[in-house]
């Protein structure tokens, strides 16, 4: 029996054939979420590469917030997450890079006061904060205000939020401290 490029769909009314049983096979499987086939993917990739247990992964990133970092990080190259989120997991990153920051030079907040959502999108992306002002057309000082926390981002005005979301490749959600 042939079972090589085969669905799952397809192995399953085989298999059922074989059986003689009467069950009655689905025409079409139930379409996943893409963010959550990409979770799957990415976590398992995670795991594979670093041989951290699921249990493990899901105490240091929330799920939710590994799926917040589907739009800047799907179509990256998986190593991108390790880079990403390694440090806090414990895994130190695939590609050795030194951390979340990578070699963009710009610090942020640092990792005692936490991280804020725009400092973790811009560094998914791999823009310094520099980069971030150019692309999006907001103030450099701001930028570094918000990712400080100096300046509470839920306060800027709609327009800002909007220019940063879209330089970021994110929604405006994204951005906001929620």
């Amino acid at each position: 029996m042939f079972v090589g490029g085969k669905s799952a769909l397809d192995l399953l009314e085989m298999i059922v054939r074989c059986l003689d049983a009467a069950v009655e096979v689905p025409v079409t499987a139930a379409p996943v979420p893409l963010v959550d086939y990409w979770v799957g993917w990415i976590l398992a990739y995670c795991q594979h590469e670093t041989g951290t247990p699921f249990s493990r992964i899901f105490q240091a990133v929330p799920y939710a917030e590994v799926a917040a970092a589907y739009y800047p990080l799907h179509e990256a190259p998986e190593e991108k997450f390790l880079e990403v989120f390694g440090p806090r997991i414990g895994a130190g990153g695939a590609s050795g890079s030194g951390g979340v920051g990578g070699a963009s030079g710009a610090s942020g907040v640092g990792g005692a006061g936490g991280c804020t959502r725009l400092a973790r999108q811009r560094r998914a992306i791999g823009l310094s904060q520099a980069e971030l002002a150019d692309a999006s057309g907001v103030g450099l000082r701001s930028i570094q205000m918000y990712e400080q926390q100096n300046k509470h981002i839920n306060k800027a005005s709609a327009e800002t939020v909007l220019r940063l979301s879209r330089a970021l490749h994110c929604t405006m959600e994204d951005v906001l401290e929620l």
